[in-house]
């Protein structure tokens, strides 16, 4: 059975960090992750983000998160409402769509960092520098 997990940027309590456990909403609408400690952090909503699989390789990857191929490739960790499933969205523009992300599991794919925290345009040129 697949772990259902969240992640989410606190915004009072451990500002800016990331917290990773179980996402709740209160009537107010406000979003809450309880942490391993058993505690509910408030989080930015905008961050809040599912547990996609986990890799060999790059441990937890989740939605929102961006990927890198063995081949250089990047991708970014999307979840689809049309095939209720995540999928892998190609970031070099073609935006060729995967829907089938057993390929996550496998070890060739290291997560790069994610919408969040990374700009995508900078993770290109670090790419393009690379080479």
């Amino acid at each position: 059975m697949r772990e259902i997990r969240f992640r989410g940027k606190g915004i009072s309590a451990r500002k800016g960090e990331w917290i990773y456990g179980f996402f709740k909403r209160n009537r107010l609408g406000d979003c809450y992750i309880e942490d391993e400690d058993g505690l509910a952090i408030a989080v930015d909503p905008e961050t809040v983000s599912q547990l996609a699989c986990i890799s060999a390789k790059s441990g937890e990857i989740y939605e929102g998160d961006y990927l890198e191929d063995d081949e250089g490739d990047v991708w970014e960790v999307v979840y689809s409402q049309s095939f209720n499933a995540f999928q892998t969205v190609d970031m070099s523009g073609a935006m060729t769509i995967y829907i089938d992300s057993d390929w996550l599991i496998n070890s060739y794919v290291s997560v790069i960092g994610n919408r969040w925290d990374s700009d995508i345009e900078d993770l290109f040129k670090k790419e393009e520098e690379d080479e």
